[in-house]
């Protein structure tokens, strides 16, 4: 990961050096996704496409953003998130040539899924001439993620290391694809390093690329452990293919833990998926949550309708079969303790 342009010091700069699964000039940094999208969303052309699409899935930066975009009166129109195996063609039935966006997640953050058909989408969006953005923050070290593999060579990208990557806050990230020339109306003095020097026609100035996207000054303090961390991490041979493999382990270990108590479905429930379309955690409804509420930790929680979801976060980082039994046992013993 680099970002292309912006500043943050040594710091930042080790953290892309280390992270080189994409090239510098197509990523910029920030402190959250949502200061990334909202710069992306700033550069869209709305006056002559004035209609964003997404899904009634989306994480709370994206949904809460779009739900007071749609306030002042932008079109944000949403499809349904599940059946997860249709969503892409739901959303290509939604596209039209007045879209300037589509933003979908690679993995549903309240179920776990992945995301199938995101190559299909992104072909659609280049027909229609409209952006695609991604946000694979359930996707980044919980499952491989190859842009040219996934079929997303044109979208933009945004992820961070918050969860699985275990980098702490303050790192994440916007992958620009190339021969993007997008200039985003909320702009920090950092989007214009790259273009100090070359003659201006009057306007704006931004750097190329990612650079664009550069925001302004902030504390890169965070970098220096993102570094450390992908570095621990490089040194114990903990690359994509291991940590998918880790955590689909600890992921089954606390799926039989929870199954192996044989609740009554009115108490829980496990998210029926198959195991190869689960991502990094493992999410279960709570038919009574007043049993459980107060009484567990857990990583998250939504209300949806009548049922209150949960999800159970295994570190992915536990390669041994010691850290995975005490993760069972300690499952185990809490569902029991909540059952009686």
């Amino acid at each position: 990961m680099g970002e292309g342009g912006g500043s943050g010091g040594s710091g930042a700069r080790r953290f892309r050096e280390t992270g080189r699964r994409c090239r510098s000039k197509h990523v910029a940094l920030g402190q959250n996704t949502h200061e990334l999208v909202t710069r992306l969303l700033s550069a869209l052309p709305l006056n002559r496409r004035p209609h964003i699409l997404t899904t009634d899935g989306e994480f709370h930066s994206i949904r809460r953003q779009l739900d007071r975009l749609a306030e002042a009166r932008l079109t944000v129109a949403k499809v349904a998130a599940t059946p997860t195996e249709t969503l892409a063609d739901r959303l290509i039935d939604a596209l039209d040539d007045r879209t300037a966006c589509v933003l979908v997640s690679s993995v549903l953050f309240s179920t776990a899924e992945i995301v199938p058909g995101l190559d299909r989408v992104q072909a659609a969006c280049d027909r229609h001439g409209a952006t695609l953005l991604i946000d694979a923050y359930h996707y980044l070290n919980a499952v491989p993620f190859d842009i040219r593999t996934l079929g997303v060579d044109n979208a933009f990208i945004t992820g961070g290391g918050y969860k699985y990557c275990q980098l702490g806050e303050g790192n994440c990230f916007l992958r620009v694809p190339d021969g993007c020339r997008l200039r985003p109306v909320l702009t920090g003095w950092f989007a214009e390093f790259d273009a100090l020097e070359r003659a201006s026609d009057g306007g704006v100035a931004y750097a190329p690329g990612a650079g664009a996207f550069a925001g302004a000054t902030y504390d890169p303090t965070s970098h220096y452990r993102a570094a450390a961390v992908l570095t621990f991490q490089r040194d114990q041979g903990l690359n994509p293919g291991e940590l998918r493999r880790i955590s689909c382990r600890q992921v089954q270990l606390l799926k039989s833990a929870i199954e192996a108590l044989d609740f009554p479905r009115r108490v829980a429930a496990v998210e029926q998926i198959p195991d190869e379309r689960r991502a990094g955690f493992l999410r279960f409804a709570l038919r009574e949550p007043s049993i459980w509420r107060g009484r567990c930790v857990v990583v998250a929680c939504s209300s949806m309708r009548a049922v209150t979801s949960c999800a159970w976060v295994p570190l992915p980082t536990w390669p041994t079969s010691s850290c995975g039994m005490r993760w069972q046992s300690w499952a185990t013993s809490c569902a029991r303790s909540r059952s009686m």
